[in-house]
């Protein structure tokens, strides 16, 4: 027993009552419990990341896109983030949220509502600010690129506005980026590609070492603003605002990405924890059999 001995340098004292027991614990001992247990939440919480209320809101981040004329545009956003399609993250995914050992949570959105939805309704609003006659049109990511066109053009409008997601998300630890891979297009009433641009790249939004979430949560949201602005400005604004279907700033070489390109990107995204090697697989097998 230990009553009334020293143990490595601390000294207990004991009573019996019947069978009960008590420890007298001299208060430097008990000073120095409790900042071990204060040390040890504040690791507990920090090596969580703070898995807890990830969200972020972009329903504050209308980008400005101008807009003359009295045509009717339909707009829509079409979220093709491969572990989106394929089911491994849902529609309201922003991103990630890393803990002390680098072990991911996901980020949604605030309103609980698909990535896409809220991108759609910010165009569509920024347009409508501008005078446009605007259409908000829902683009699931099951549609095909035939069905994509056929939905927006179903709405009879003069010009489209078309955005797909192939990579929007941001990844949080200390530091915070925003992965983007972003295509916009227009189009005429007949369906005829008149402009695009597309965006792709990694940027940097910052860091906090006590609240890195927060670095994200203002900043992804701005970087869509952002990014949605460049992508507007020049060939896109031009034909969605002209009365005819002239094609504006298009080369005869722009094509989809190739094969090799494409797996690449998957295989980061493998390498990162977004996808398992099983889906991994499943997507790499129908690139390759893809013409």
């Amino acid at each position: 027993m230990i009553d009334g001995k020293k143990w490595k340098g601390i000294r207990f004292g004991g009573c019996r009552s019947g069978s009960a027991r008590c420890l007298i614990v001299e208060p430097c001992y008990l000073a120095m419990s409790m900042r071990l247990y204060q040390t040890s939440m504040l690791a507990c919480t920090f090596l969580a990341g703070c898995a807890f209320g990830n969200k972020q809101d972009y329903r504050q981040a209308q980008p400005s896109l101008a807009f003359s004329g009295v045509q009717k545009i339909a707009v829509g956003v079409q979220d093709q983030r491969p572990y989106v399609v394929n089911g491994n993250k849902d529609e309201d995914f922003v991103g990630l949220q890393r803990g002390g050992f680098g072990n991911p949570f996901d980020v949604r959105t605030q309103s609980k509502r698909a990535l896409a939805e809220e991108m759609t309704n910010l165009l569509a609003d920024a347009l409508k600010h501008s005078g446009a006659n605007v259409t908000p049109v829902r683009l699931p990511p099951s549609l095909s690129r035939d069905q994509v066109l056929s939905t927006l053009l179903a709405e009879k409008p003069d010009k489209s506005l078309l955005v797909t997601l192939y990579e929007w998300k941001s990844d949080t630890y200390v530091g915070s980026e925003i992965q983007y891979n972003v295509d916009m297009q227009a189009f005429g009433r007949s369906g005829k590609l008149l402009a695009e641009k597309r965006i792709e790249g990694i940027d940097q939004l910052g860091s906090a070492f006590w609240y890195p979430q927060g670095v994200a949560q203002d900043g992804a949201p701005a970087a869509f603003k952002k990014k949605m602005e460049e992508m507007y400005s020049g060939g896109i604004a031009k034909a969605i605002t002209q009365t005819g279907e002239s094609q504006i700033g298009l080369s005869n070489d722009q094509s989809p990405e190739d094969k090799y390109t494409r797996l690449a990107k998957l295989r980061k995204l493998l390498d990162d924890g977004t996808l398992t090697q099983k889906e991994f697989e499943a997507e790499k097998r129908r690139i390759l059999e893809s013409d």
